[in-house]
């Protein structure tokens, strides 16, 4: 089973991470492949997770270069790549200047848009919102 994972964030990270220890410990009905599609070079997983209290946890994130997965992951395959559609159909992953991807399944990974106040106008050259370090300039 092929499965893409749309997305190189803490969440698309995550799921690759899961998915291929519960490959590795045989709990899968199928052997699993898995490609990450990241916008960016870099991918973003979690370095170490604190337990705060009974609900809330901490988490340290770091920046990797994108081939970190593969080196600790056999079956994990990260590309750089922006997705131009999905073709459910034909179950095909269309990507801008690269061959398209064939999937099984498809998880959308692909982040949060930040909260602005209504009262704020993104027109203006003086707002700027902040989602993460790649949004920084």
């Amino acid at each position: 089973m092929h499965v893409v994972i749309i997305g190189g964030g803490v969440a698309g990270v995550s799921c690759a991470e899961e998915l291929a220890r519960l490959a590795s410990a045989k709990r899968t009905p199928s052997k699993i492949e898995v490609t990450i599609v990241s916008a960016s070079r870099s991918l973003v997983g979690v370095r170490s997770l604190v337990q705060v209290s009974t609900c809330v946890e901490r988490l340290q994130v770091e920046r990797r270069p994108i081939d970190f997965l593969s080196r600790d992951f056999p079956g994990v395959v990260a590309i750089e790549g922006v997705v131009s559609s999905i073709d459910v159909p034909n179950r095909l992953i269309n990507l801008v200047g690269r061959a398209a991807l064939q999937f099984d399944r498809v998880i959308l990974c692909t982040g949060a848009r930040p909260m602005v106040p209504k009262v704020l106008s993104l027109q203006s050259a003086l707002v700027h919102t902040i989602r993460d370090s790649d949004s920084v300039e």
